[in-house]
Parts: C-alpha cells; structure tokens; sequence
C-alpha cells in the first residue's frame, strides 16, 4: 500500500506515492449507480489534475486500517441545494457508495462536515455530524443491508470517541462523563459511566483493550492544578491515578501501550501547551520530553519517536520537531520543516488526539510524514510576494534528507499499511 491520499486545492480526491516520482492518480474513478448523485472525477494531464464536475468537493478523506477503502465528506450542489454526505471509495475499483447523508447541510467547524473514524476491523464507521442537537455521533455498519440507517450514539457537545481495538465498543467523553458504549449502541441500557471529568478531550483505550486512560478531578479543585490523568484496567474498573496534569491536559498512548505522552498547560490563559511529558502507564516517575510552546504531538507508528509542532514566537515560526523517546539513549531534537499549516491542518492540530486514531500523519514505517501548507514563515508574506499556496510535503523527521514537494493540496494522510 503504502500511498498518500490528499486534497488538492479545487477539493478533489487524489492519491500519490510518497516518492514524487509518480503521477498523482483520481482516487474516484467512476460514477456510482444511476440515481446516487454524480461523483466527481479528477484527471491526471501534463499540467495537473483537471477537473470534469465543479459542482463537487470533498473533505477530510481517511484510510480505512485495511487500507481498501477511503471514506471522506463530500459537497455536492444540485440546483440551489447543497447535499452534504459521507462517500466511501473501494481504492481498487474507484467506485464511490454514499454512506451517510446529512439530514440538514450544516458545518462542524470551516472546512469540516463530518468527523470519521474507522473501526479497527474495518467494517464500521463512526462519524460525528451536524443535527438539532449540534452534534450527533452515528455508527454506519457499512457490511450490513443496502440502505440500512446509522446507528445514533450520542447527542450533544463536547462530543470525543475512540474505538475499542476490537470494535466491541466505543469510549466516549460525552459533556463531563466518561462512558464506554458497548455494541449495539443503540442499547443504551447496556452503557457504563466510567467517570467524570472536565478539562480534557479524548478518552483512549490503550492498544491491546485492556485499559483506559482520562483526566479527572483530583483532591485539589479542578482547573487549579489539582486535574489528574488516570488509567484504569477494563476488567476490574480498578483506577490508579499515575500523573497530576495541568489545565487542558491532552494526552496519546504509546503504540505498546506502556506509556502515555501528556501536553498540558501551566497557565490556563495559554494558547498552547507548555510542556509535554512521557508518563508510565503503570504509574511512576515522569520524564519531560518537550520544554516549549507546542501546538500537537504525534507518536511515529513504532513508538520510538515523538514529532510535534512547535511553536517559534520570537521568530513567528511554527516548526515540525522530533526527538527519540528511548529513555537510555536519547537522541537530541531536530527542526525538520517550518512551515504555515494550510487552514484544516490548523482545525487538525487543535483537536490532535482525537484525529490521531483516524488519520495518519506518519508513514507505515514511522520513517517519514506527510503535512499540508507552504514552506515559507509565518512572516514572509508581504507586499509583492506571491504565495505558492498549499503544497503537500513528505518530511524526514530525522532532518537528513530535504522535504519532497507532492503536490498542491490542503490535506494529506498516509495510509496505515
């Protein structure tokens, strides 16, 4: 597998190999059956993609874990009606099926009509929309029966989920309650409130399901420093309290399930984090990682590095960083790529943990990444100066080989295999 799908900048979905050296190819290459609304088909010429249905544009694509299918927002106008959807795309055939379909065309955020996330066996969807209750969270089994509707989970704001590495549930932090939502979710009898917490996002399973991972309100009064990260065993629902975590604390897993890395804030009128620390999921002394001004962080696939946006005020920068995580023998950080994240790279960097289950900076191999944007700082733009626009570019977090320009494009995800 091992491809790139990205966005170029008229909303087209493409796919391109990481190396450059290829062609980019139209990810939907045929309409669907008669009656599903025309699907939009990019062309690969000697100047670029061409568009052949301008009425089209899609969104926020991601890779199914299998890497078969590609499931993405799509925005069709028909007359004066804008439909907003959810299309999913078999990579080999092109063929698109509609998936879901909103009932009222509305927005999450600019740019995002939908947040979605495969389940890890590939068979599900969940997908958060828009609807009377400003968000709704459904579950498309896309195997069952031809037209069956999605399932309602949730309703309401703030609305996080991440799937169980089974698919047997979904944890949700839903308001100020931690809830796991077993299968099928429309027993809401069946559900179980974990805990209550504010002052974080994403709950998050570990990798091998056996524990769970929130912020709660510790001894002190929450939000003054007294918030405390906690992992608590599935089976047993034994909690352990293993890190006292600052205002807005966001935190991932390691890929082993071993430890957790944590930004968190040391001043709650900051834009940004302070610092991110690595924590042992078994409780234990931390170590700081990072001691700077960051935007997000990521785990390479293979847990041995961390990359994350850091943010350069003095300088006006925002700089894409990585540094070893072994404890024993780390290697010192490097500044790979500056950069103006293009506008859903922003959305993507804000609310980081939760898009890091679903769609991938990092390729398969964790030797590389691909990010969205222009290469020049923040404070270059002047009068006179024309912008390249968004490109996409692959990265080598270790600094050693220079960053590969793909292609223009405003979004970009690698594929999980």
């Amino acid at each position: 597998m091992d491809r790139i799908v990205y966005l170029s900048p008229e909303g087209d979905l493409l796919t391109i190999a990481p190396n450059g050296r290829e062609p980019a190819q139209p990810l939907v290459r045929r309409a669907p059956s008669a009656g599903s609304g025309a699907v939009s088909v990019s062309m690969e010429a000697a100047t670029g993609p061409r568009r052949l249905d301008l009425s089209i544009a899609y969104a926020w694509p991601t890779w199914s874990p299998d890497g078969r299918l590609v499931a993405a927002s799509r925005l069709r106008v028909a007359g004066n009606q804008l439909e907003v959807s959810v299309q999913v795309v078999d990579v080999a055939t092109g063929e698109s099926r509609t998936a879901y379909t909103n009932d009222t065309p509305g927005m999450m955020a600019e740019g995002t009509p939908h947040y979605l996330c495969w389940s890890p066996d590939s068979r599900s969807l969940a997908l958060l929309a828009t609807g009377p209750e400003a968000l709704t969270l459904l579950v498309q089994d896309l195997e069952a029966v031809t037209g069956a509707p999605a399932v309602r989970v949730a309703a309401g704001a703030p609305l996080f989920c991440h799937w169980h590495p089974e698919g047997r549930a979904l944890l949700l932090h839903h308001g100020d309650d931690v809830v796991l939502a077993p299968r099928p979710f429309h027993r809401t009898d069946a559900r179980q409130l974990l805990a209550s917490g504010d002052g974080f996002r994403v709950a998050a399973f570990s990798s091998d399901g056996r524990r769970l991972a929130y912020v709660s309100a510790g001894d002190g009064a929450a939000g003054s420093g007294g918030n405390q990260l906690v992992v608590a065993e599935l089976a047993s629902g034994l909690a352990r309290r293993v890190l006292e975590v600052g205002h807005q604390a966001a935190f991932l897993w390691s890929p082993n399930g071993l430890e957790l890395a944590v930004a968190d804030q040391e001043d709650s009128s900051a834009a940004a984090y302070s610092r991110l620390r690595i924590v042992p999921a078994e409780g234990g002394p931390a170590r700081t990682l990072v001691a700077e001004t960051l935007l997000a962080f990521f785990w390479s696939p293979d847990g041995r590095r961390m990359a994350w946006v850091a943010l350069d005020l003095a300088e006006q920068r925002v700089l894409w960083k990585a540094i070893s995580t072994e404890p024993r023998a780390p290697i010192p950080s490097s500044y790979f790529f500056s950069f103006q994240p293009a506008a859903q790279v922003l959305t993507l960097l804000q609310f980081f943990d939760q898009y890091a289950f679903s769609h991938s900076l990092w390729s398969p191999d964790s030797s590389r990444m691909v990010v969205a944007g222009t290469r020049q700082p923040v404070d270059s733009r002047r009068n006179g100066h024309t912008p390249t626009g968004d490109r996409v570019w692959v990265l080598d977090p270790s600094g050693v080989s220079p960053p590969v320009d793909l292609a223009a494009g405003g979004l970009a995800f690698w594929s999980w295999q």
